[in-house]
Formats: C-alpha cells, structure tokens, sequence
C-alpha cells in the first residue's frame, strides 16, 4: 500500500477537524498532494535546511543508512519547527498561499494580495480559504528555524 493509499483510507482530509492542517516535509517519504485545509510545505516540502549536513555526507557516501539518516531528518523536523512555533516572542513561522514553490521562490506571491498563515501555533481557522490551499515558507538551519519576513528570503 503506498502512502497516498493509506491517506485514503485513514480519510485524513480537509474537513476531517475544525481545522486540518498537513506539513510536507520530505515528499519521498510522504504525501505530495494537498489533503488538508490548509498544507504547509516548508522549503518546498523536500530538504530542511537543517538536515543538509546529513544530505551531504549521505550523496557522497551513497550510503543507504546516512540517506535513510537524512530523510528522517527532514521528517522530524516537524517536531522542532512545532515546538518553535508555541514561542511567539522568538519567531513566527509565516507562510504564503501560492501555485507552487517555484513561484513563491521567485517572489510571485510575495505582494499583499497573497494571503499569509501561521504554521504552527496558534492555529486559526481561516473561512474564505478554499481546501486544499498550499502554504509555502523558508525555514534556517538553526533555532529558532523561522525567517522573520521577505526580506530574509532574499
């Protein structure tokens, strides 16, 4: 059973709670679509900065337990941007609804008329957003892992 299948039949959907948010991560290892009310792909979904020590020593090694290594990195990650997202005082993960990560890269969803949302806590609910809405934002390589605004996506 692939992942995708088992997102079927465990019916996580939008709808599924007041509010379902999905984080993508390392899409190798997870969901690619949108399933959620709202999904956050932070760097795209794909590596975290904060694993690229182990991505390099993994490519150049082609060793399947460092590339293994470097994959559950990028998965729990999801747990240090989390628990740097109940801080407000230090940072606030703030992501962009756009098409793709291609776009939010060469900043064509960076004016006003793009909508912004906080991953992480505190989740609000957000009623004019249409399911399956794709959030995109950068994240550094240390703590707190946050970029505070546009500026330093340059």
């Amino acid at each position: 059973m692939t992942i995708d299948e088992m997102s079927n039949e465990l019916d996580i959907s939008h709808g599924s709670g007041h509010k379902t948010t999905v984080k993508h991560f390392e899409l190798s290892f997870g969901i690619e679509d949108p399933i959620g009310d709202i999904d956050f792909y932070p760097n795209g979904g794909e590596s975290q900065p904060k694993c690229q020590m182990d991505e390099e020593k993994s490519e150049s090694k082609k060793d399947v337990t460092a590339i293994l290594k470097s994959k559950a990195c990028n998965h729990k990650a999801a747990i240090f941007y989390f628990l740097h997202s109940i801080d407000m005082n230090q940072c606030i993960f703030l992501a962009t609804k756009c098409d793709s990560y291609s776009d939010f890269q060469e900043g064509l969803c960076s004016n006003d008329s793009y909508l912004k949302e906080q991953m992480g806590l505190p989740a609000v609910p957000v009623p004019e957003l249409a399911p399956k809405s794709k959030f995109y934002l950068r994240t550094s390589a240390s703590p707190p892992y946050c970029l505070q605004d546009d500026a330093d996506l340059q």
